[in-house]
């Protein structure tokens, strides 16, 4: 009948609708995973940036570390030269004071 046939072609249209429906949240599901994807390979682009630097600072770091420990090193051989140089001074001045005494 009429009604009958008005039914099969609200229903055929209904599920038209539906396939329609689900084929554009496909779409929106396949977007959202690219877009998922996508973020996923900048954050390991980051952390390969991340990782590159940590180890150049670090090396960096060591480096510093080295050149203050050597910088320490020298005061104390200033330090212990300018002590040598005070006692010759004085045994010296001392040496003088007894020659000019005698």
């Amino acid at each position: 009948t009429l009604h009958e046939a008005a039914q099969e072609h609200e229903q055929a249209n209904f599920a038209a609708a539906l396939a329609a429906a689900a084929a554009a949240a496909g779409k929106a599901h396949e977007k959202q995973i690219a877009k998922a994807v996508a973020l996923a390979t900048e954050n390991e682009t980051i952390l390969a940036v991340l990782r590159d630097e940590k180890t150049r600072l670090t090396a960096e770091l060591e480096s510093a570390q080295k050149t203050v420990k050597g910088l320490e090193q020298r005061e104390k051989q200033h330090t212990k030269d300018a002590e040598a140089r005070q006692v010759q001074e004085a045994a010296a001045e001392a040496t003088a004071v007894a020659a000019a005494a005698a």
